[in-house]
């Protein structure tokens, strides 16, 4: 059996392919602690199939590779041991492991056997332990949690999918156990029990939310060979070419669920480009939301709950920027991202100045807001750039290298619909401005030009013809705050202030559902393994 690599889970971990040196440390090692896991049942179910069989050659190597692979990975692990906690797993594994390996690559006995059953569960709750301490040591290097509820469920749904490599190892192990006549009834017991949970873990695989065509065939492989050996299961009396049939289909099952653990990546690679798109877009509404209650808080008396407003909303544009850090896709992304936090200093400094807050000091907020949104738009041209690399994301809206009709391009949803959230924001902006008579000519002939250009995209939004039933009628409850947004800004008051800000916020918090129902509609053409398909094939939505 080829070692184990098992790097899907941990890159998940992050939710995004690249890292800093420390992060690399941190996945590899959490990738051999998992496979430990498996490797320690993969040696006992090794050593009692040589007992039902000690004249078959390739036991005997296999035994020697498991047992060389477990010594050399928990070596590896030795060499990375961050904290205290991990030091104290790893002493303990390794005191297991000893004895373990005794009985493991020595003679081939069922007294031996009955001893290395009941130590194979004892090593792999050692080896459990281990991995968890490693990503406890993990999670606390995370700058923040991720909020990508797509990649989250995978994560889940990677997890199951390591736990199928440790029962498969575990059902045979048990199978052969019982078969033997060795500690036979609680064998039958562990049996049955590891049964249940490979059928039930295969039953959410194959109902799971967010999967792919790829991904469902190769659970129809595990579900035909695991209905065999399901009915092999029933007889423990079988002649050794049963047995056999029995071992030749665990290993293809193993193969197939380290194959399926592929595909989850090259979906979650997919899955992260509608979330990086949608968290590029969420920096600069960020940036305009700053320059808006900052703004607010000349009208207002309460003038300290704007200001407020002002270092909450600075606070999460830097919580989400360095998460963006750490999980960029390229270079590339990084160094624009970089920039942004270069501009980001100076506009926040101004912005959370209250010392002597008038309309100077606001009118020249907005203008560097300007800065910094064209430095968060260059993320987003690299974050597109980088998509446009990957075939699935490019054939949502390019067939035959001609541009498709937007109304079918859900990248164009997501592009729209994220113009909107900014110029949501603005329209605020400029109607505070013209009411507080700051600048007013120009606050005026900027507000017009962001109704004009908000009315375009929502009508645009409106016009999708792969809008599901969700985004039509959260589209459609939209127009009572653009009807009085717009009909508001025709005939700006100072007194309509507080109004234009609550109609905002409910507008903001609507678009925002949208963009993420956008991102999850991407998901799903995502999840479809989608080459080139056709723009009519993108016609028909699938109601959220």
């Amino acid at each position: 059996m080829q070692k184990i690599h098992y790097i899907i889970f941990f890159s998940l971990l992050t939710f995004g392919l690249h890292a800093n040196n420390l992060n690399l440390d941190i996945q590899k090692a959490l990738e051999i602690a998992a496979d430990q896991q498996v490797q320690s049942q993969r040696i006992a179910r090794i050593y009692l199939a040589l007992c039902n069989n000690l004249l078959e050659p390739s036991f005997y190597r296999e035994r020697d590779e498991a047992i060389e692979l477990f010594d050399e990975q928990l070596h590896q692990l030795s060499l990375f041991t961050p904290n205290d906690d991990i030091k104290e797993n790893i002493q303990n594994v390794r005191a297991l492991w000893q004895e373990y390996k005794k009985i493991a690559g020595w003679s081939i006995k069922k007294d031996a056997a009955s001893k290395l059953l009941k130590q194979s569960t004892t090593i792999l709750q050692a080896s459990k332990a281990l991995y968890l301490a490693y990503n406890n040591y993990y999670n606390k290097s995370l700058t923040n949690d991720t909020q990508n509820s797509d990649l989250i469920t995978i994560q889940q749904y990677i997890k199951q999918n390591r736990n199928q490599l440790i029962l498969v190892q575990r059902i045979m192990l048990y199978y052969l156990s019982e078969k033997q006549g060795i500690d036979a009834t609680a064998s039958g017991h562990s049996l049955n029990d590891a049964q249940k949970s490979f059928s039930r873990i295969l039953n959410i695989l194959e109902k799971a939310r967010i999967t792919s065509k790829s991904i469902q065939s190769n659970l129809q492989l595990i579900r035909e060979n695991w209905t065999e050996i399901n009915q092999h299961l029933i007889f423990v009396d079988k002649d050794q070419s049963y047995v056999d049939d029995m071992l030749t289909r665990s290993h293809l099952i193993s193969n197939i669920v380290k194959e399926i653990s592929i595909k989850y990546l090259e979906l979650s690679v997919k899955l992260n480009i509608s979330y990086s798109i949608n968290e590029a877009t969420m920096q600069t509404v960020y940036v305009q939301k700053i320059a808006k209650s900052y703004i607010a808080s000349l009208s207002d008396n309460v003038a300290y709950k704007y200001k407020k407003e002002v270092v909450e909303y600075a606070d999460d544009f830097e919580r989400r920027m360095n998460s963006m850090l750490i999980t960029a896709q390229t270079e590339e992304i990084k160094m624009s991202i970089n920039v942004v936090k270069t501009m980001w200093k100076n506009y926040k400094n101004l912005a959370t100045d209250f010392e002597s807050v008038d309309g100077i000091r606001a009118t020249k907020l907005v203008e560097q807001s300007y800065v910094v949104m064209a430095a968060c738009d260059r993320v987003s041209d690299e974050i597109e750039k980088y998509a446009l690399g990957i075939p699935a994301y490019k054939a949502l809206s390019v067939k035959g290298e001609v541009k498709i009709d937007p109304s079918l391009d859900i990248t164009h949803q997501i592009y729209v619909s994220s113009n909107l959230r900014v110029n949501s924001q603005r329209l605020a902006i400029y109607f505070i401005l013209k009411a507080l008579d700051i600048d007013a000519d120009l606050s005026n002939k900027r507000l017009m030009t962001n109704l004009q250009e908000f009315k375009n995209q929502f009508e645009d939004l409106k016009a999708s013809r792969i809008n599901s039933p969700a985004m039509t009628v959260l589209l459609e409850s939209c127009n009572k705050e653009w009807d009085w947004m717009n009909n508001a800004s025709k005939n700006t008051k100072k007194e309509d202030i507080d109004l234009m800000l609550e109609h905002i916020d409910m507008l903001s918090k609507k678009l925002m559902k949208l963009t993420n129902l956008y991102e999850h509609r991407m998901n799903d053409f995502f999840a479809e393994d989608i080459k080139e398909d056709s723009p009519a094939a993108l016609a028909t939505p699938r109601g959220k």
